[in-house]
Parts: C-alpha cells; structure tokens; sequence
C-alpha cells in the first residue's frame, strides 16, 4: 500500500513545514525588539541571515532561492512590485492581468 517513497516523500514534506514555521516565527521576532543602534542593528541582521542559511541547509532537497528572489535578483521585479507569473500555456491576454506587470519565467 504505501512504500518507502512516500515515506520519504512525507518526510520531506513534514520538514519543510517545520521549516516554513520557524522561519516565520524568525519573522516575528523582530516585533519584540526595542530601538538600536545601527552596528547592534547590522549585527542582529547578519545573525538573521546566518538562521536563514542554516535552515535552508536542513532541507537540501528545496531550492534554495525562490522565484521571486530570482526575479529582484535578476531585476526583473523591483522591491513592492507585484506581477503575474505565468507558466508555460498560459494566456497573458486574461482579462484578469489588466494593468499588471506579466512574466514569463
């Protein structure tokens, strides 16, 4: 009935939710600070990010940027903007992209 794929498979899926919880709960720390300065400011992000890689590598089989990260890093998409990415066979004459930027990725 089930096998070793899906066990692992499950697995995988159950650690990246695990993932995906203390990344948001990293997110929400911040809420808890007090004011800074900005040297304590640039160390409390340097350690943000040194969380963030140590997450990511707890689960080696998710890419490690997401489409949209690619997309500023690329400068296709600039920081606030929002757009439609459209996978292939997709139409972007959809009356539901009016007046929004569409790429194709």
């Amino acid at each position: 009935m089930y096998g070793v794929g899906w066990l692992e498979e499950t697995w995988r899926m159950i650690r990246e939710d695990e993932i995906d919880e203390l990344k948001m709960l990293k997110l929400l720390a911040p809420l808890a600070r007090s004011a800074m300065d900005k040297n304590t400011a640039q160390g409390l992000d340097k350690y943000s990010k040194s969380i963030d890689k140590l997450l990511d590598n707890s689960v080696p089989w998710r890419p490690a940027h997401s489409r949209r990260e690619r997309l500023l890093r690329n400068g296709m998409l600039k920081p606030g903007e929002v757009a439609v990415i459209l996978d292939a066979g997709e139409d972007a004459n959809n009356p539901l992209f009016e007046d929004v930027k569409i790429i194709r990725d």
